[in-house]
């Protein structure tokens, strides 16, 4: 069995690119209920100079998670541990189920009290980012905007993870956020990725009646947040987060479904997510 700093890896859960994912516990406990994300670019970069940027680079996002966490950042994924081995580096951080992308690939069709909880839980982690350490994201994907459980009742319970680390972050990182959290919204509302096209529109003929009677601003955040590069004060998250607050009161449209387990989600069903305390 693999050990990571204090922690034992037990199944391998993914592998993808340099990047691996273990479940693991901490001893003396027997739950798997931690993870491992450890980097082993060794064989893949032999070179000395680039394996230490490398690894560099991978601890110093899990830093910035680092320091949120401990002082309190509520919509971050927890870094419990982080550290160099032979091979690269790693972190422990709690065990999620999924990430959005699962809502993604199984094409679930949200509301808008549901969407808007998800926009709300995004806006303030990225907030908590801004305000906490000065700085965007810079890598925002749904892959790293994860779910604790598929439970319904716990779909709130989001995290942001791997921030960009602060000397790769540029100027353009937070326009770019902005445009990634409209990217974001298109695909869950319109089950379908936006054109990367620079200066792309929600086409006006396109309806989004399943988010409810809101789903007009929905469209209009969207299109905000899709051109921010071009308009970088166009827009700002807090105006984001209270927008998002208001559409996730507004009546919802069609009845929210929970999340069936073990079976992927279906195309056409929609889920709820329920507002997380604060």
């Amino acid at each position: 069995m693999r050990r990571f700093g204090d922690f034992e890896a037990a199944d391998l859960v993914s592998q993808t690119g340099l990047v691996t994912v273990w479940a693991a516990r901490k001893p003396p406990g027997t739950a798997n209920q931690y993870v491992i994300k450890a980097l082993n670019p060794y064989e893949s970069l032999p070179d000395p100079e680039r394996f230490e940027r490398q690894r560099n680079r991978f601890l110093g996002g899990a830093a910035v998670q680092e320091r949120l966490t401990r002082a309190g950042a509520l919509f971050w994924a927890p870094v419990y541990q982080q550290g160099k081995t032979d091979q690269g580096a790693f972190y422990a951080t709690d065990r999620f189920e999924q990430s959005l992308q699962y809502l993604i690939d199984g094409q679930v069709r949200l509301n808008g009290e549901t969407l808007g909880t998800i926009v709300m839980s995004i806006s303030s982690g990225l907030l908590e980012l801004r305000q906490g350490c000065n700085r965007p994201h810079g890598n925002l994907k749904p892959t790293n905007i994860l779910v604790r459980r598929r439970h319904a009742s716990a779909l709130a319970n989001l995290a942001l993870t791997d921030p960009l680390p602060d000397e790769s972050i540029q100027p353009h990182h937070g326009a770019a956020d902005l445009r990634r959290l409209g990217e974001l919204i298109y695909v869950l509302a319109a089950m379908r990725p936006a054109p990367e096209t620079s200066g792309w529109q929600v086409p006006a003929e396109e309806k989004w009646s399943h988010l409810g009677a809101g789903w007009r601003k929905w469209k209009s955040l969207c299109n905000q947040l899709l051109r921010a590069p071009a308009q970088p004060d166009g827009i700002r998250l807090e105006g984001v987060l209270r927008m998002a607050a208001r559409l996730q009161r507004a009546p919802a449209g069609r009845q929210a479904l929970t999340w069936p387990r073990p079976e992927r989600p279906r195309a056409g069903r929609s889920l709820t997510w329920p507002a997380r305390g604060r």
